[in-house]
Formats: structure tokens, C-alpha cells, sequence
């Protein structure tokens, strides 16, 4: 079962923390085998998260943990594809830090 976990310094709303869902979901098919069937996600919001000491710029930490693929087939296409996910999720201008 694949696990994502996505802890953000803003606040989010119920339907973007949906669209979020959703796009991992749809991104977890890039890895052969894996779906948003057995996908498990955490969300995250408001944690309080520092980059080079300033934790007032938006800020997402991902991790992802994908098992039963020896030979890491999708990998690296959904290694770059939550990036995108979190991009069209929202936007910092619709958000607030902390």
C-alpha cells in the first residue's frame, strides 16, 4: 500500500485538501500496480516548517513510501509528479501562512 504524507505551513480548505487527495491519487498510477484504491494520504496543514530559517514563505514536505516494485518502475515519474499536484492544488495567493 502505497503512503503519502504532505505537511504544508499553510492553512488549506476542506475542498483543496480533496483536490490534493485526488491528484496523488491520479499521480500514484504513474508507479505500475499502484492506484488510488489503495492509496493511504495524511494531510497536513499549519505545520510550522522553516526553509534557510524563514517559515513564513509557503512551504510542502512530502514523503512517500511505495513498496513492492524491485525494480522502482514509475519512480521517478512520480517522484516529479507531486510537485506539479501541489502547484495546481493551490495557489499561495489563496492561502495564508501559519
Amino acid at each position: 500500500m502505497p503512503f503519502v504524507v504532505v505537511r504544508v505551513n499553510m492553512a488549506i480548505t476542506a475542498e483543496q485538501e480533496l483536490e490534493l487527495k485526488a491528484r496523488l491519487g491520479q499521480a500514484i498510477g504513474l508507479v505500475p500496480g499502484k492506484s488510488e484504491e489503495y492509496l493511504l494520504v495524511s494531510i497536513e496543514d499549519k505545520c510550522h516548517l522553516f526553509l534557510a530559517g524563514d517559515g513564513q514563505m509557503p512551504l510542502a514536505y512530502l514523503e512517500v513510501s511505495v513498496f513492492g516494485n524491485e525494480v522502482h518502475a514509475g519512480y521517478t515519474a512520480f517522484t516529479y509528479a507531486p510537485r506539479h499536484v501541489i502547484g495546481r492544488a493551490w495557489t499561495p495567493s489563496t492561502t495564508s501562512a501559519n
